[in-house]
């Protein structure tokens, strides 16, 4: 109830645009638990997307469980699902059209996370992300730029595909 209010004070003020990074984890519960389906509800509602932290198999497969019952919805999938789940996230969000995931955490430089997810997904699914400050960003910025990825497509996972789901009125100059 409290996190539908907040929802709601910020919708009235015009600065919501999406919900999470839900931490399940910490806040003791599954990940598609039936206290959080009116969080996904109100995102629905309100055609914004809710980003849920993924490390364990657990996780993505909570993801998943939500995919399926709210295809509807639009989930982001932190960590690409965790250092050593990354596949079954990976494939978890291959099955789900309403599925992206993000590409912050160390996993994405010492597994090849990034790199999977870009060849099996494509740049249309991933946001990137670099967890910051717990992680250095100039290392995930590299792995990304070493993608075979055209400009437009490094592009799109850099910066554009979040702008589009996040709905973020967003001015780009490439001064490089």
């Amino acid at each position: 109830e409290e996190s539908l209010a907040e929802i709601d004070r910020h919708v009235a003020r015009g600065t919501f645009v999406g919900i999470g990074e839900i931490c399940q984890y910490v806040l003791g519960f599954e990940t598609d638990d039936d206290v959080v389906l009116p969080l996904v509800q109100r995102a629905i509602e309100l055609d914004v997307p809710i980003q849920y932290h993924a490390s364990s198999r657990e996780h993505t497969d909570g993801i998943d469980r939500l995919a399926e019952r709210f295809p509807e919805a639009k989930l982001v999938m932190a960590h690409i699902g965790g250092m050593f789940n990354w596949p079954n996230g990976i494939d978890v969000a291959r099955r789900h059209d309403n599925i992206w995931v993000d590409t912050s955490g160390y996993v994405m430089l010492c597994l090849g996370a990034m790199k999977r997810a870009f060849d099996e997904l494509g740049p249309g699914k991933i946001l990137f992300g670099v967890d910051y400050p717990l992680i250095e960003t100039l290392p995930l910025i590299c792995a990304l730029r070493s993608l075979p990825a055209s400009q437009d497509d490094l592009e799109r996972m850099a910066w554009r595909n979040a702008a589009e789901l996040f709905k973020l009125d967003i001015a780009w100059s490439d001064a490089s």
